[in-house]
């Protein structure tokens, strides 16, 4: 389904994991799965590079509350959310000792080590594991760019987790894409801490009511205040001008990861 000049997944979460941990990474490249919430629409409205990365991607779910029930009114039938957090912890429980080999990039040194554990008491070998934890404003560090593309293509992963924040997730995996060679990549926020019981998500209560933006921004003030601030002055716009058919994205997509 069109929306917001992109293609939405119609599918079940259930029917986005099969297609995530079952397809073939060979000759692929980098396949972008990216769960398209409030702050991301923003940011696709203002940062072409995300634009790009989010319409060669393989997958785009709506994450968002408002954007869901956009979605349902437009479709005239059931639509889907999926949330980057949800579909994470639906992926860490399904992958599979030799079949899989993730890598994880993570925000600090206890989100490495959980996620080792974790991996690890599920069956995997260390070899097939990997994991970094790199420096703030790696993104535009020449140098640590070509370490992490260097410690990503040494383990050859089948499915890459950024869990460093987006869109620098995003534009980072799709801007060195000719150099990482063959995966799905996530951003998946943080939802690798969730499931290392670093950090607590909000109620179940919270997340249904669509209020799960509100519970982090209250937990954490000071840098998720004015983004979100600054989101909702903007969101009104962009949902007026999607309902008027004027979405300001463009309607030229480059072919997408599907094969």
């Amino acid at each position: 389904m069109k929306g917001f000049g992109l293609d939405l997944f119609e599918g079940t979460i259930e029917e986005a994991l099969e297609e995530i941990l079952d397809a073939s990474t060979v000759g692929s490249g980098v396949q972008l799965v990216v769960t398209m919430n409030v702050d991301h629409l923003c940011h696709l409205y203002r940062n072409p590079l995300f634009r790009s990365a989010y319409q060669a991607s393989r997958i785009v779910t709506v994450d968002g509350t408002p954007l869901a029930v956009m979605m349902r009114i437009r479709a005239g039938k059931p639509f889907e959310r999926i949330t980057g957090a949800d579909l994470f912890a639906a992926l860490l429980n399904n992958l599979r000792p030799g079949k899989h080999r993730p890598f994880f990039v993570v925000a600090s040194q206890a989100a490495k080590e959980r996620i080792v554990e974790r991996n690890l008491e599920r069956g995997f070998e260390a070899c097939d594991i990997g994991v970094h934890v790199p420096p703030h404003g790696f993104e535009r560090d020449q140098a640590q760019s070509a370490f992490l593309i260097a410690e990503i293509t040494s383990v050859k992963p089948t499915h890459v987790f950024f869990g460093v924040g987006s869109p620098k997730s995003e534009t980072w995996m799709f801007a060195h894409r000719a150099a990482l060679g063959d995966f799905i990549g996530l951003s998946v926020g943080a939802a690798i801490e969730f499931a290392c019981g670093l950090k607590k998500r909000a109620p179940r209560w919270v997340q249904v009511v669509g209020l799960e933006w509100l519970w982090r921004a209250l937990l954490d003030p000071s840098r998720l205040g004015p983004r979100y601030a600054r989101n909702l002055c903007l969101l009104p716009i962009l949902l007026t001008n999607e309902l008027r058919g004027k979405t300001p994205f463009s309607q030229t997509q480059p072919e997408r990861g599907r094969k």
